[in-house]
């Protein structure tokens, strides 16, 4: 990732926190790392500390794709606590598989979303297919889910 990357990431974090409740809750900046097995009991376990990011903690005029970026979140969020209910852990292969499912379906409805607006699209949606998992997965500032401490 480029400086500018790194930039624009740092910022989404920042203002999503200034602009957000309490710092001391944990919080999933985008973009979300991919599920796997090292980080599936975090997703799990602290799904219900992270916060959601609420529509009027965000700036209102020129910043928009940040509420695009906490739509996505909060969507994976929801869905990623359906998945951690209907398997919890009596089946982790099965929690995994729902929660990878989930995560790609959020982004590719982001880069669908990205793409209807005219912006400066994130860069990882104009990656084919098979390479923009890798670049989102490459881009997450938490790929552990853990909390910050």
């Amino acid at each position: 990732m480029g400086a500018a990357g790194v930039s624009v990431l740092l910022l989404s974090c920042m203002l999503l926190e200034v602009f957000g409740p309490s710092s001391a809750e944990p919080q999933l900046c985008f973009p979300p790392a991919r599920p796997s097995l090292s980080n599936i009991d975090a997703i799990c376990v602290h799904g219900a500390g992270r916060r959601a990011n609420h529509p009027h903690s965000l700036p209102t005029t020129g910043f928009s794709y940040l509420q695009r970026q906490a739509d996505a979140i909060n969507q994976m969020e929801s869905l990623y606590s359906a998945c951690c209910q209907s398997y919890s852990t009596r089946d982790r292969a099965l929690t995994l598989s729902c929660a990878e499912r989930a995560w790609e379906d959020v982004l590719r409805i982001y880069c669908v979303d990205e793409f209807s607006v005219k912006t400066s699209h994130y860069h990882c949606c104009r990656e084919n297919w098979k390479t923009k998992w890798n670049c989102f997965n490459k881009e997450a500032p938490n790929p552990s889910y853990l909390p910050a401490v």
